[in-house]
């Protein structure tokens, strides 16, 4: 038998290093930029030029957020971000819906979380 040495190891079994995470400041200039070119941001065309577009809106964002210093951040792990928000604020959102409909008893509803409340009003817009 071939024992692997400590020389060669495989690389897919060393620990993957992970960033810290986001901070509130970090957050909050991600949805003031985003919401800033969100028209662009939200085009559902996908050609080379909007895709493009994007890309570099999503670069430029990365930059602002960098120069806050926490981490150093893509504009593809922006863009990852954002797109979480986006999600966890549209499933709050439903689910609170989906709360206040209910023919009551039991406990009240969760209440939506204060970092949702911009996206929140975007939606119901």
């Amino acid at each position: 038998m071939a024992d692997q040495t400590i020389d060669n190891p495989c690389p897919a079994k060393l620990p993957r290093l992970r960033k810290t995470k986001y901070s509130v400041a970090e957050e909050n200039l991600i949805q003031e930029e985003a919401s800033k070119y969100h028209y662009i941001l939200q085009e559902k065309h996908s050609n080379e030029i909007t895709n493009k577009k994007k890309k570099k809106i999503w670069d430029e964002i990365a930059v602002k957020v960098n120069s806050l210093g926490v981490a150093f951040r893509t504009g593809i792990e922006i863009r990852d971000k954002w797109r979480n928000t986006v999600s966890k604020a549209k499933k709050a959102f439903t689910e609170q819906r989906r709360e206040v409909s209910k023919t009551g008893g039991g406990p009240p509803p969760k209440p939506i979380p204060p970092q949702f409340d911009f996206l929140i009003l975007r939606f119901t817009n």
